[in-house]
């Protein structure tokens, strides 16, 4: 935990050290240092320490890659020789590929274990028109070169790299690779997504109508790479919305089901709203129904507007 602290005018500094706390600036009697968890409690005993300012405070536990693999069983999978598989899978000879926003393309677990090579093996930017789109499109630009592909971070957020990192991270800078993903020695492919209309940001209509279009152009993208070098490929898309009708008849859910096949796998995120009541059934019959509906976890109703979808037959 970095933080600001005032110790005494005849402090040296070896109580600190002895906790493992690391100084880096000393201004007069006001240090800045770097406070290792385990000391944070010995913190108020220490002599020489007369006030303390924390410049963070400590996350909650939260769920990571090596207790995820666990839960999903993917550790099972890693360990195929221990337990009945023909062999331990770890992603090698298979493309990953996501669709997202936020990529920070140096990231560490983008590289091999080792640290030695990057992975991303290409990266297309469709909201970029400054260079040369992937043949076959006529937007974005296409990098193919992994040393200029680890330059090129895409600072939209960090959820591309959270999702790439759960779904291929090598572990990298971890102890003993200990919060890899679930296939750490794929090949990674990534796509910025592109808005046709930047005046509709992210949102259930955004989504559905400006940015359908280019998500299935980057699933035929990362598709036809893989196959072109004889690889299958798993793509995964975590881009959620309520829009469309569910049932498989949209055009999105129609060109999906064209582009898949054997080593087209295509995932997508089952969404984070599972204890929202987000959906409304009935039976319509006979009469006209009129319907008011509100969004229940909207926190300024009187001053947005609802974006409602509905579907159904004649």
């Amino acid at each position: 935990i970095p933080a600001l602290i005032q110790v005494k005018p005849n402090c040296n500094g070896e109580e600190l050290n002895a906790l493992g706390i690391i100084v880096n600036s000393k201004i007069g009697t006001i240090w800045t240092v770097m406070i290792p968890n385990s000391a944070l409690s010995l913190l108020p005993s220490l002599k020489s320490v007369e006030y303390a300012e924390l410049a963070n405070t400590a996350n909650a536990a939260r769920y990571k890659n090596d207790t995820e693999r666990a839960l999903t069983k993917v550790d099972k999978v890693q360990n195929g020789l221990q337990n009945s598989l023909p062999k331990n899978y770890s992603g090698k000879g298979v493309i990953v590929g996501i669709v997202d926003i936020g990529f920070q393309c140096n990231n560490p677990s983008f590289y091999t274990a080792d640290g030695k090579h990057n992975r991303i093996i290409r990266y297309w930017q469709q909201n970029n028109n400054n260079g040369t789109p992937p043949n076959g499109f006529s937007y974005g630009t296409e990098f193919s070169d992994t040393a200029i592909i680890a330059g090129l971070n895409d600072m939209d957020g960090t959820h591309g790299t959270h999702v790439a990192g759960i779904a291929a991270g090598s572990g990298y800078s971890t102890p003993n690779l200990q919060y890899r993903g679930m296939a750490p020695e794929a090949d990674i492919i990534l796509v910025t997504i592109k808005y046709a209309n930047d005046t509709l940001p992210g949102s259930a209509l955004g989504d559905y109508i400006v940015a359908n279009p280019t998500i299935i152009d980057a699933y035929k993208y990362i598709f036809d790479y893989a196959e072109s070098v004889g690889k299958p490929a798993v793509i995964n898309l975590s881009w959620g919305m309520h829009t469309g009708p569910h049932d498989g008849s949209s055009l999105f859910d129609r060109a999906t089901e064209l582009l898949v096949g054997k080593g087209k796998i295509l995932v997508g995120a089952n969404g984070n709203e599972g204890d929202n009541p987000m959906h409304f059934f009935h039976q319509f019959n006979k009469d006209t129904v009129g319907t008011i509906m509100i969004e229940n976890n909207r926190q300024f109703r009187q001053g947005e507007s609802v974006y409602s979808d509905f579907w159904g037959s004649a």
